[in-house]
């Protein structure tokens, strides 16, 4: 205990200490010593000990460790977290949509760092962590494994042998930080005597001591209630003869409470009973005050008085008072503590538990109970209540038994328990509902389906509800979407369009405005992919009819179709910002599912930006997302994040095995659209190490699909200039030449710069192949056009290495020797390793003199030239084919570069160069 304090005062981050053992170990004293000891060090203590009976109201112990911590430290909250804590705490009722139980456990994370911003590190004690129930658990090990940083201590007390299993699932080894894991065995002999002594205020001989030890097997409880019933029984300990009590723990439970007056056993009975055990609750249903009754069993250790609550002193007393009563007793007291006005949910508890057979009331009561714990963010709660609400509803009420099944399996997959919520819906088809019920069902199954990734199965089910919703408008349109969802994600966009229509006009017609908006933002997207686009004013509408607080797949989403749009149209900047909005959102509302897939795209976005360390810290915080869930689309999506991070960064064995891993993940996830993006990276690793063969062999077939099926948006090819540079390179130009003129009419009907600088890069490399360099030239100078246009410096990178191999076999040594040190220069600043290696190696054979650091590219020599004929910004535009604007940005890097500051300057400086460099063979400046 000392080390776990001194560690987590260190400012080493998380520390935790877990002590094991049987019943009566001494688990409790120890942990109680350390929430002594950490309140003298300055520790700020949240704590929390849980009993049995509280194991099933949600978010009780949840309760204790944070009420107080979230009064002094909740102010500064997000207003989303701050909102899920005061419904979980009870401070306030719900608003609107239920609070999931992410958005409370990242508003947990968030509570602990900020009570960790200050002087003090914070001690989380929870005693018989066994108790603690399951909303309480998910929401502290989803915060707990996000706090590994911090100075936060974690003692907790768990009862069993060293295979019992904690319910709090976090594993600070994993992070590289500090725990222990103590099994508490027997006492000593020695140790007895003083603890004996210290508690019963008696010293017992050494026979009495012997004996027991022995009865005890040093157990600190057993030996305690050994100890008093030898000082009760008044009788002398004989070295033949046994001691004077019960040989078992059940026995010697049993014994203590015999030893109490029957009213005090009678007020036990409903003490143990009750789930909310409070002084005012207990004498409702006695009748009566019964403190008076409890006295003789506090006064003896068996119960204690806590804010007006009965806690046991150990659980097995409560245990022993239980099992002295048979079922029809405890039934009745249950339907007692359902009348004695608790608190909903203990209300439902009991009710539940006092039917003896179907309930109308007790389901009624139970589901009603399932939606506040659910707005409490204690989905896993509701979905116990909602089953046993579903077994107590009447047989001939078949209606209702499906609708709560339904509802617990909604819970169960909220949760993250996709196994259990199948279950539940496959036993409520069982009874085969018809209608809207059916429909529903069928909805759900899909659902789950497609957060298994199982998109053709997912399919069957979306279309059978489609089928069984014709009566509902608004759940068709619903349903219409997860339609849509599963079309685009095995690559059929033809159906997927007929879908999205369909879902647009129910939407209209009957529809939520979330369901609206998601399907005019999918019709937006898969027009554009269509080559018709972006229709700006249905985007505009679908972003204004957005619910934030809508689940369902995140590339549904209108703000996530919007930055995908920005990203596919070239707007870097603008969609690198709405994705970093979108993951600090998902991060802080607890959508973990939304962080890998938009990750995906950022760090294409930054690729492209040429911002490769930004894409690496990107990829490993998707990494770290996607570890913390069991969710293999997940998995997959970050490992082909960071594999596409990896291979522009030169990381070859990286990129090799996590693309390999995550392609894998996606075609047993039947994921089609999915498997692109690892194809993606793994040929561009194998094209930056000049592996052609590989290339062709794992893009060749990703890029027939992609020609044939008649779309028109040509980002869709993104992998296609990789593929185009290996047939090249293997001799296939007629192939190259195909994909090359697919690129080029998409680039051209949509206006998209990026494919017109790689196509015509592509009709370089296919002219240069054909010994037409002089062509090759021409089509390098139209790409050096598209790129002006451009933010993507890898991409310019890689065409200037293009026309420096082109130069150089025209023996244009200087020119040459520009295309390829403007080209190393975007490598070596963007990080790409391998591409740097290749542009030295080009060089290397040139075999030039060292540049002066003042030598412009060939755009800056031409633009320069023609500014300083005289001609005006307007009149250097047209005759280099570029815009006013990009001769201005031109013309500042050349001063830049030359030292200068007016355009008087520059006819002055080119004439210098040129005379210095006319005559190394190429052309001079001025001919440029």
């Amino acid at each position: 205990m000392d080390r776990l304090l001194t560690r987590a005062a260190g400012g080493s981050g998380l520390a935790a200490l877990t002590l094991q053992g049987e019943p009566g170990i001494g688990k409790t004293t120890v942990w109680e010593a350390a929430r002594i000891e950490g309140a003298a060090r300055g520790f700020r203590v949240l704590s929390a000990r849980p009993t049995r009976s509280e194991s099933g109201l949600p978010l009780g112990a949840f309760g204790d460790l944070f009420s107080d911590a979230f009064a002094n430290a909740g102010g500064g909250l997000p207003a989303p977290q701050r909102d899920a804590l005061e419904v979980a705490l009870l401070l306030a009722e719900p608003a609107g949509g239920a609070h999931g139980h992410r958005a409370l456990s990242v508003a947990t994370v968030t509570l602990l760092r900020a009570l960790t911003d200050g002087e003090h590190p914070v001690l989380l004690a929870i005693d018989d962590v066994q108790w603690l129930d399951e909303s309480s658990a998910a929401v502290l090990s989803y915060a707990l494994r996000r706090v590994h940083d911090r100075p936060i201590g974690v003692v907790i007390s768990l009862r069993g042998s060293g295979s019992s299993v904690s319910p709090l699932d976090f594993d600070v080894t994993a992070q590289r930080e500090w725990s222990e894991h103590r099994t508490l065995g027997p006492l000593s002999l020695g140790a007895l005597h003083r603890m004996l002594e210290a508690r019963v205020g008696e010293s017992f001989p050494r026979l009495a001591l012997v004996k027991i030890e022995a009865a005890s097997g040093g157990n600190a409880f057993y030996a305690l209630e050994i100890a008093r019933a030898l000082i009760r029984s008044a009788m002398p300990v004989s070295a033949g003869g046994p001691l004077p009590i019960p040989a078992t723990l059940t026995a010697l439970t049993s014994a203590r409470i015999d030893a109490l007056p029957p009213r005090t056993r009678d007020a036990l009975v409903v003490a143990a009973v009750a789930f909310e055990p409070s002084l005012d609750v207990l004498a409702r249903v006695a009748g009566a005050e019964l403190e008076d009754d409890l006295e003789p069993a506090m006064h003896d250790g068996v119960i204690s008085v806590d804010g007006g609550s009965v806690r046991f002193s150990h659980p097995l007393l409560a245990a022993a008072v239980l099992s002295r009563e048979g079922s029809a007793r405890i039934h009745e007291i249950h339907s007692r503590l359902a009348a004695a006005g608790c608190s909903d949910e203990a209300r439902a508890r009991h009710l539940g538990l006092a039917a003896q057979g179907p309930s109308a009331l007790a389901a009624e009561a139970l589901e009603a109970a399932a939606e506040r714990a659910r707005q409490r963010g204690a989905p896993v709660t509701a979905a116990e209540m909602l089953e046993q609400a579903r077994d107590l509803t009447p047989a001939t009420n078949t209606e209702g038994a499906v609708h709560r099944a339904f509802e617990a399996a909604q819970c169960y997959a909220e949760a993250g328990d996709k196994g259990r919520a199948w279950d539940l819906l496959e036993q409520a088809m069982e009874a085969r509902p018809t209608g809207i019920a059916r429909a529903r069902v069928l909805q759900l199954l899909g659902q789950v389906r497609a957060w298994s990734a199982s998109f053709p199965e997912a399919l069957e089910f979306a279309l059978e509800a489609i089928q069984a919703s014709d009566s509902d408008v608004a759940l068709r349109a619903e349903i219409e979407l997860d339609a849509v969802f599963c079309y685009v994600s095995m690559g059929d966009y033809v159906r997927a369009e007929a879908h999205a229509r369909a879902a647009v006009a129910d939407g209209e017609q009957a529809g939520s405005d979330g369901a609206k908006a998601e399907s005019l933002a999918i019709l937006t997207i898969i027009e554009f992919f269509g080559g018709q686009g972006v229709d700006e004013t249905r985007l505009a509408r679908a972003l204004a009819l957005e619910d934030p607080l809508r689940t369902g797949p995140v590339q549904m989403r209108p703000r996530v179709i919007r930055a995908l749009l920005l990203l596919f149209t070239g707007r870097l900047d603008e969609a690198i910002k709405a994705m970093i909005e979108l993951i600090s959102e998902a991060a802080e509302r607890g959508h973990d599912t939304a962080i890998p897939m938009v990750s995906f795209y950022l760090v294409w976005a930054c690729v492209w930006r040429g911002d490769l360390a930004e894409a690496a810290r990107v990829a490993a915080q998707a990494r770290d997302v996607a570890g913390l869930n069991d969710d293999a689309s997940m998995r997959a999506l970050s490992l082909t994040t960071s594999a596409l991070a990896a291979a522009h960064a030169g990381g070859v064995d990286r990129a090799r095995a996590e693309a390999s891993e995550a392609l894998a993940l996606f075609v047993g996830l039947q994921w089609t659209l999915g498997a692109i993006w690892p194809l993606w990276a793994l040929g561009f690793i194998e094209l930056s190490v000049g592996n052609a063969a590989r290339v062709d062999e794992l893009l060749r077939p990703l890029a027939e699909a992609i020609t044939q099926m008649g779309f028109g948006e040509p980002v869709l090819g993104v992998f296609l200039p990789d593929e185009v540079e290996a047939l090249v390179a293997l001799g296939d130009l007629d192939g190259a030449l195909r994909l090359v003129d697919w690129l080029e009419r998409g680039g051209t009907r949509v206006d998209r710069p990026w494919a017109l600088a790689v196509a015509a890069r592509g009709h370089a490399l296919i002219a240069a192949a054909q010994g037409d360099l002089d062509s090759a030239v021409g089509a390098l100078d139209r790409a050096i056009v598209e790129h002006d246009r451009l933010a993507m410096p890898l991409e310019l990178a890689r065409t200037l290495l293009v026309k420096g191999q082109v130069h150089r076999r025209r023996r244009e040594k200087r020119l040459a020797d520009q295309a390829l040190r403007e080209s190393l220069r975007l490598f070596d600043q963007a990080g790409a390793a391998l591409w740097s290696a290749r542009v030295r190696t080009e060089l290397a054979r040139i075999g030039l003199r060292p540049r002066a650091p003042t030598d412009l590219t060939e755009t800056e020599a031409r633009v320069a030239a023609l500014a300083a004929d005289g001609m005006t910004n307007a009149q250097v535009a047209k005759a280099a084919f570029i815009s006013p604007k990009t001769v201005d940005n031109v013309l500042a890097r050349v001063y830049r570069k030359l030292g200068i500051s007016s355009r008087a300057q520059l006819g002055v400086v080119l004439a210098a160069i040129n005379d210095d460099h006319g005559d190394e063979g190429g052309t001079p400046i001025h001919g440029g």
